[in-house]
């Protein structure tokens, strides 16, 4: 009988807890890595209580918001790891795993394995485009960059599995990253082909430039291949403050990027996503490099996907640059600012951004006149070659 009645007890308390969590989010619940769509309160009404509308939309709005959903649902996923070796669906996001627990977007291992090919005069439009963007911008002291960021396939393919692998027959295609980044040498714009950058490093003894529980390129690369856009920079735009030099690196705790893809598992721990990352050191004024007050430091208007994210990141911590505008698809605006002196390991990406922009009335000049931008960086991943910067700079 008194068993009977504290568990009656510890039942009913447990029950309340979770029905207070509910109510007032105390205590704060687990977050949960990726995006859902956000759950919207079902209107009440005469019509839809007595219809059965209001209870049948009142279910699954409870389901998202219950207390502790967050600890539940990441305690389930570590369960049923440990106890049947399950991982769980990452919900939107496709996950392969590869050799030694490496992990890829399976988004990138198609275009690697297919090769997606773009036509040729697509390819010289788009050069051509850059070319007159490039001598508009030289006129006025400002530098245009092209930079064709790396995909974790290309990179690291001996990690795949052997069904992840290009078939001998496709590797005679040519992919639109080559065909793109050729066309963009010939019309002389200035190009970083981070794919092959990141392969001679690799081959030179490199740490690793890719982490293996993320999709994107660690600090370390993006620090390295930043460099490389301000040695091109500079051939326009001279009066750019110098980049602090790379003097070696440290290994450091992930960045939320590196882990970016085991994030998605939502597991209370996953135990191959706590690698060291080689964390980039720079010289700085303390140590060697000339001091440079703040009306020295760079401007710098960006378009790009998800990569540049980590361009601001090399950007932020080198002192150089005082904002960093990111055109992020050429449909939503970031800004990033960051005070002389400031050298953040990771920027803050959400409370960067401003909103969305119309890319059919942006106007770039005006842009770069208002902004005093004095660099900009049109950042393409190898999957979204094809995309063309997504329309930026096309004339209206």
């Amino acid at each position: 009988m008194k068993a009977r009645l504290a568990s009656t007890i510890l039942f009913a308390a447990a029950a309340a807890t979770v029905v207070i969590a509910t109510a007032t989010r105390v205590p704060p619940d687990w977050k949960l890595a990726g995006v859902e769509a956000p759950a919207e309160r079902p209107p009440l009404s005469p019509d839809a209580w007595f219809s059965g509308k209001f209870a049948a939309a009142t279910e699954p709005w409870i389901a998202r918001k219950f207390g502790f959903r967050g600890f539940a649902i990441r305690l389930a996923h570590q369960l049923d790891w440990e106890l049947f070796g399950n991982l769980p669906s990452p919900g939107g996001t496709a996950i392969d795993v590869g050799r030694d627990h490496w992990l890829y977007e399976h988004t990138y291992i198609r275009h690697y394995v297919r090769r997606y090919g773009m036509p040729q005069e697509d390819a010289d439009a788009f050069a051509a485009r850059m070319a007159d963007l490039r001598v508009r911008l030289a006129a006025r002291g400002v530098a245009l960059v092209v930079c064709l960021s790396p995909s974790k396939p290309a990179v690291y393919p001996e990690f795949l599995l052997e069904r992840d692998r290009p078939p001998a027959k496709n590797m005679a295609k040519i992919p639109a990253r080559d065909t793109l980044a050729a066309a963009l040498e010939r019309a002389e714009v200035p190009l970083v082909d981070c794919t092959t950058l990141l392969r001679e490093w690799k081959e030179v003894g490199s740490p690793a430039l890719f982490p293996r529980n993320g999709t994107h390129w660690n600090a370390l690369a993006a620090q390295r291949c930043l460099a490389e856009i301000w040695r091109l920079a500079a051939i326009d735009a001279p009066g750019l403050p110098r980049l602090p030099p790379l003097a070696g690196f440290k290994m450091a705790p992930p960045l939320q990027t590196d882990s970016d893809l085991s994030a998605l598992y939502n597991m209370v721990r996953y135990p191959y996503a706590e690698d060291a990352q080689p964390y980039p050191h720079l010289l700085s004024s303390a140590n060697g490099v000339d001091a440079r007050p703040s009306r020295h430091r760079a401007k710098v208007l960006g378009v790009g996907d998800s990569f540049s994210f980590q361009l601001a990141d090399a950007m932020g911590r080198s002192d150089a640059v005082a904002e960093f505008r990111l055109l992020y698809y050429n449909k939503a605006d970031y800004r990033f600012v960051w005070k002389e002196g400031e050298r953040p390991r990771e920027n803050d990406a959400a409370r960067a951004r401003l909103g969305a922009i119309d890319p059919a009335t942006f106007n770039l000049d005006a842009a770069i006149t208002d902004g005093g931008y004095n660099l900009v960086i049109v950042e393409l991943n190898d999957v979204f070659a094809r995309q063309c910067a997504w329309g930026f700079a096309n004339p209206n």
